[in-house]
């Protein structure tokens, strides 16, 4: 498994509300890939920061769903280029199921 945290700047003109409007729209698209266990959307109102926390089952889904057509949406919405880290996660802490899992 891995993580991707994937941040970009928020332009000043875009309201908080705009912000919710735009992760709202596109998180339909992300429901149905079956390689993305979940995704979360961030926000950091003080340093003005957007983003999202992917969980992927391989890095192959996310180069494949993280290429350049993606990074040019995410330019055309934002003003400017996401940034792209990558996790591997060898280990989990699950409250939910009550257990650690190791990969």
């Amino acid at each position: 498994m891995m993580i991707e945290v994937i941040t970009f700047k928020i332009p000043d003109d875009m309201t908080h509300e705009k912000l919710l409007e735009n992760y709202k729209e596109t998180t339909a698209k992300w429901r149905g890939i079956e390689e993305l266990i979940r995704k979360n959307d961030i926000y950091d109102e003080k340093e003005r920061l957007g983003g999202s926390v992917y969980h992927w089952k391989n890095i192959e889904a996310a180069d494949y769903w993280h290429g350049e057509e993606w990074k040019e949406f995410v330019r055309e919405l934002y003003g400017n280029d996401p940034v792209v880290q990558r996790f591997t996660v060898p280990i989990v802490a699950d409250n939910e199921l009550c257990k650690t899992i190791e990969f």
